[in-house]
């Protein structure tokens, strides 16, 4: 984040937002947009910590974390980004962080789901989903889960 012309090579936000706040993972709008799954560029790394929510602004990005619980994350790996290697959600779990986040203060919809405009859905690993369905005893969210496997499915 050191300014230029003093900066020695260029980093990333997503390192970035990485290393600011651990633990943490690249998801949400960033991870569906990194995989092609939503048609919106994200210009701000958008991430789940197991610390609190904060957001801030730094090297011209707004840095966004959203907190999830301790059991909840996982379903990250370890990719080439540019330079650089940055912790990344999978393509599903992006989405069930996505799914789940929403659904705690909002009631789930197939309107909010078709908002997302989800595309490229033909590698998206239904069985991964739904492992993911079952982190949570929610019926809430294991109901939406169920809604958006059916959802891929049509779309498909």
């Amino acid at each position: 984040m050191i300014a230029q012309p003093f900066r020695l090579y260029e980093v990333s936000p997503e390192a970035i937002a990485n290393k600011v706040v651990a633990p943490s993972y690249i998801s949400l709008e960033s991870a569906l947009s990194f995989y092609g799954l939503i048609p919106e560029e994200t210009p701000n790394p958008t991430s789940v910590t197991t610390t609190r929510a904060e957001n801030f602004h730094a090297a011209g990005c707004l840095f966004i974390y959203q907190h999830i619980k301790p059991d909840y994350f996982k379903g990250f790996l370890k990719v080439k980004y540019g330079d650089h290697k940055i912790l990344i959600a999978s393509p599903e779990k992006a989405l069930w962080d996505k799914m789940y986040l929403h659904s705690l203060n909002h009631r789930f919809s197939i309107a909010w789901l078709e908002g997302l405009r989800l595309q490229n859905l033909e590698e998206f690993n239904l069985s991964t989903w739904e492992e993911y369905k079952n982190l949570t005893p929610l019926a809430h969210i294991n109901r939406a889960s169920k809604i958006v496997s059916r959802f891929i499915q049509e779309v498909r």
